[in-house]
């Protein structure tokens, strides 16, 4: 069973790279997986954030949501690994992306594990059964050209592990002392972990944590705790 630790990534939501590397700083003793997202990436900055998280020895989850034809998708993919060697990427897999786009991206992959995501945890989409059906319907594909796993919300997490058997990271995660906002259907990391995330994605919860909770260390060190006492 993985420690609490490996299942949780920290999302470093900055387009600062001063602000980054501080707060990866301050969480590095105790903080495995950081997300490098869109912000740091417009920026300017993921390559060289990527390459200080590697330097502590500690693993990247590059968040990109890489969409396009399927040549350029590919070539996409060669070109991350090769320059940040991500443990894991994103990918989109949604209803309109194109398969082969998938397999050329898979097929570039290296030693990098890429994950597929259509339905963000900020959608709302209708029903329950609806979000079931989007992300199922993306499972599938994502099995059949053998990716590693998928990003959704955790409510789905057991009911695609039962089917395809992927690997699942959920963001939407919330915290007593600070609101999981933007997010449709936030739950607790405890929760989440109960539901069948292998992994989880926690942002300004832990790195805006406040001082009662002990700022952004207390704040990890929090949801680390209530991983473990979910995953026994």
């Amino acid at each position: 069973m993985a420690k609490p630790e490996e299942r949780l990534i920290v999302a470093i939501d900055e387009h600062l790279v001063e602000k980054a590397i501080l707060m990866i700083q301050r969480l590095m003793s105790v903080i495995e997986w950081f997300k490098i997202g869109s912000q740091l990436m417009y920026a300017g900055h993921a390559h060289s954030v990527a390459k200080f998280v590697h330097s502590l020895g500690k693993n990247v989850f590059w968040d990109n949501k890489i969409f396009d034809i399927p040549e350029t998708s590919g070539k996409s993919v060669q070109n991350l690994v090769s320059s940040s060697s991500p443990e894991i990427f994103s990918i989109y897999a949604g209803e309109d992306s194109s398969l082969e786009a998938l397999k050329l991206a898979n097929w570039h992959k290296g030693k990098s594990k890429m994950f597929g995501v259509s339905l963000l945890t900020s959608d709302r989409i209708g029903s329950e059964e609806e979000a079931v059906s989007r992300v199922m319907a993306m499972a599938a594909r994502l099995y059949m050209i053998r990716a590693d796993g998928v990003i959704c919300p955790a409510f789905i997490a057991e009911r695609v592990k039962a089917a395809y058997g992927l690997k699942i990271i959920s963001p939407g995660i919330r915290a007593g002392w600070h609101p999981a906002s933007g997010h449709a259907m936030p739950l607790s990391a405890g929760k989440a972990i109960r539901f069948g995330a292998d992994q989880i994605v926690v942002g300004s919860a832990i790195t805006r944590a406040p001082k009662s909770v002990g700022g952004p260390r207390g704040a990890a060190e929090k949801i680390l705790e209530e991983i473990a006492k979910a995953s026994r």
